[in-house]
């Protein structure tokens, strides 16, 4: 009975590629008719391309190889100054990103533009676009609203000017379960220019109004009641009247009672925040960086400690070390969180760790000069989270230079070997800090962290030693600061 190669076997083959990355995979469609023929779904399923823009040069398949393959392709990015060039129908298509720094209204044609490409493609339920001043017409949002699968649409850096643009875009929007829309200018609908009159968005799961310019905070507000199905809602807004009082009102009377995830930007009130957290009902997700988180904010907060899966306290300076030690003794859910320092001396006389599915963690870990023997100890925190894959050991902008010396220092002697059960760890950074490690320090990390990818910031002061170091990371397969892997597979081999 003849041996099968069990390389040969497309149920093997579809396993093993589920652990590569996109462009490890290209390569081996030139290995024989079997692998070409299984892996080549792989290669085009997720599909980015960026054309001749600024004096660079392309990057991604040609229009003419995208065509030959467009029933392989379910995610399509084209950044790209002529997106026309690949209005073709993908048949699997579902999600769609169109964007260009350098688009210019004679690239349109009848055949080619935008709204075209929309139309060719019923099948999508995700869109992304960018930067498309002069191409979301009226028309385009008609297009859009046809799509009966859309569930997701994000806007972003582009103005519709025209009042009846604006009305299809909303009318566009009826049937979403996810919104964003981010630095985009938005021409009033119909009414007063102190009036912003809109439909009810029923299935509207998901809003994000990230710095939308032309609607004022009281109109935001407003799209925001239309909205009573909310389980998440992003809102950066410069505060400059009550609208916030008139928010943590809406939540205390039970407005979203599904709402459960909350960002919150800009320098709002810990006065007002905290009146917003204490009326959420249940609050898994929590981001409140830059803001005015204080005191009655944690007071607030406090009731959500069961509940809570991420945390983002970035850039918040009222957020004391104190807040953050308990944040991490009180949180048995907490899976990311990000903050600013935790003095290592109290957090050391403090309670055990209950976050112990932590994934992500981006907390500077104050270490005294007098109190170098703490090093050890906080090492042995790190390591009963087993389930770590990102750790952040530097400070943020507003207080990196008092915080750089005193930062965790990731060297075997200081106590880094207890880190070795963190078998799942993929990211580590060290900006910020001052780190001094040597070769036999990067050469532990990569034995006892097989899923290592990337390992960001400076890892010695002397240059030297410091580029020998980066050598060493990139030769195994591990991102840098000195090296960008191919994000997508290559031109050659997909000329194949």
């Amino acid at each position: 009975m003849p041996t099968v190669n069990p390389l040969t076997l497309p149920e093997l083959l579809l396993r093993i590629a589920n652990h590569l990355k996109q462009d490890e995979i290209a390569p081996c469609l030139r290995v024989c008719k079997t692998w070409y023929e299984t892996l080549l779904p792989i290669v085009w399923r997720n599909v980015e391309t960026i054309g001749v823009a600024m004096g660079r040069i392309s990057r991604g398949p040609s229009p003419e190889n995208l065509r030959r393959h467009c029933d392989l392709v379910h995610t399509l990015s084209i950044l790209d100054s002529q997106p026309g060039r690949y209005a073709v129908t993908y048949p699997k298509l579902q999600a769609l990103t169109l964007g260009s720094r350098t688009l210019r209204m004679e690239d349109i044609t009848p055949e080619g533009n935008p709204t075209h490409m929309i139309e060719l493609n019923s099948s999508l339920n995700s869109l992304d676009l960018r930067r498309l001043n002069g191409y979301l017409l009226a028309d385009f949002w008609r297009a859009v609203s046809e799509l009966r699968d859309l569930k997701s649409l994000r806007v972003r850096r582009t103005i519709l000017n025209d009042k009846i643009d604006s009305d299809e875009f909303w009318n566009s929007c009826l049937n979403l379960e996810c919104l964003r829309l981010t630095r985009t200018w938005i021409a009033r609908s119909h009414g007063t220019l102190d009036t912003l009159i809109l439909p009810t968005f029923p299935r509207l799961r998901m809003l994000e109004l990230d710095l939308v310019n032309r609607i004022g905070n009281e109109q935001q507000l407003e799209l925001i009641r239309q909205s009573p199905q909310l389980e998440e809602l992003v809102w950066n807004i410069i505060p400059k009247d009550t609208v916030l009082d008139f928010f943590a009102d809406d939540i205390t009377q039970g407005l979203w009672p599904k709402l459960e995830r909350l960002s919150l930007g800009y320098s709002n009130p810990d006065a007002e925040s905290g009146r917003i957290i204490d009326g959420v009902r249940c609050l898994t997700k929590l981001d409140m960086s830059c803001t005015g988180f204080g005191p009655l904010c944690f007071q607030a907060l406090r009731r959500h400690f069961d509940t809570l899966t991420e945390l983002y306290l970035r850039e918040s300076s009222g957020a004391t070390s104190e807040m953050l030690r308990e944040i991490m003794c009180s949180c048995p859910h907490l899976e990311e969180f990000q903050a600013g320092i935790i003095i290592a001396k109290d957090l050391i006389e403090d309670r055990p760790w209950v976050c112990l599915s932590m994934k992500s963690l981006e907390v500077c870990f104050s270490v005294s000069k007098q109190n170098q023997d703490l090093q050890a100890k906080i090492f042995e925190r790190l390591s009963k989270l087993y389930q770590l894959e990102r750790l952040c050991v530097g400070g943020w902008a507003s207080w990196r230079k008092r915080t750089a010396e005193e930062a965790l220092d990731l060297r075997l002697g200081k106590g880094l070997g207890l880190l070795r059960n963190l078998r799942k760890m993929r990211q580590v950074n060290v900006h910020n800090t001052t780190q001094l490690l040597e070769e036999n320090d990067v050469r532990w990390m990569i034995a006892n962290w097989k899923n290592l990818e990337e390992l960001r910031g400076p890892l010695n002061q002397d240059s030297a030693i410091n580029y020998n170091l980066m050598n060493i990371l990139q030769q195994h397969g591990i991102q840098t600061n000195g090296n960008q892997q191919n994000s997508h597979f290559q031109d050659v081999v997909l000329g194949a």
